[in-house]
Order: structure tokens, then sequence, then C-alpha cells
């Protein structure tokens, strides 16, 4: 569907719903830190999704940032900061159709471009670990139940 060469299309998380789902969603801790990611693995988990993202799927990101970051000036920095984290990051797999929702922390204040985008590559490199060791566990599972001579539910 996607060429290498085109830029890929990150859709934005505005419903309330959508938030709250997420919010239940698997959480990693960046090591210094200034974000909480929350992931989702695919956009049909959720209620609402834009007449576009039904014909193809996208990867969707929700940021939040409360006022305990600080005042407007601030949160808005630090949205960018995340945002802008996001656009460089060179661990998100765009073939895998995630739903990342994250959460600026207080610690995010004063902090620079490269310590936010280290900090959310490492989120998402704790998650795509987790979910390949998820995915070889349910393959070796399948394997030894499928030498056994039972199938897998």
């Amino acid at each position: 569907m996607f060429e290498s060469n085109q830029p890929i299309r990150i859709l934005t998380i505005k419903k309330r719903v959508d938030f709250s789902k997420l919010k239940s969603g698997l959480a990693f801790r960046s090591v210094n830190g200034t974000v909480l990611c929350l992931f989702c693995e695919s956009s049909k988990q959720l209620s609402y999704s834009p007449p576009k993202c039904r014909a193809h799927r996208f990867t969707r990101i929700g940021v939040i940032s409360s006022k305990k970051v600080g005042v407007a000036v601030v949160r808005n920095r630090a949205k960018r900061l995340i945002r802008e984290a996001i656009r460089l990051s060179q661990y998100l797999d765009y073939t895998c159709y995630l739903d990342i929702l994250i959460i600026a922390r207080s610690k995010i204040v004063g902090k620079k471009m490269r310590d936010v985008c280290s900090d959310i590559d490492s989120c998402i490199k704790d998650y795509m670990n987790f979910s390949n060791r998820k995915i070889q566990l349910l393959n070796t599972r399948n394997e030894q139940s499928c030498s056994s001579g039972v199938l897998p539910k």
C-alpha cells in the first residue's frame, strides 16, 4: 500500500472515549521519567475511527499534558516536543498500526529534544521487544500443541 519514499501518515486521537480506552492499555515508563507511553494493538479496538482510517489502518497518536506539568506555554511545548519525537522515532514500525497514548510527566520541563526523543524511542523499543516475545511465546505454544496432536484454541 505505501511505498518507502512516501511520508507516513500519523493520525491524532481526539475523542474522549478513545483516550479512556487507551488508558487501560499496556504501559511503559521512559528511562528518565519524562513520559509514560500506553499502547493498544490496533485501531479497530477503539470506538471511533475516521472514514480514511476505516479503509486503511494507520498509527494513531494521542498526547496528554496535564496542569501538573506547568502553565499553558509549558504544556504546549511539551506536546510539541512529544509530537516531533514521535515523527523522528527510529523504532516506530508503521506496519504494526498502533494506537499510542503519551502522557507528559512533570520531569519533561526544561528537557531538550534529544532527551525526549531518546525517552520515546526507549518506550517504543520496550513495547516492540515485549510484543515480539509475546508472539514468540504464542508460536512456541502452538507448535507444542500441534506436535502433541491437540489443536490450539
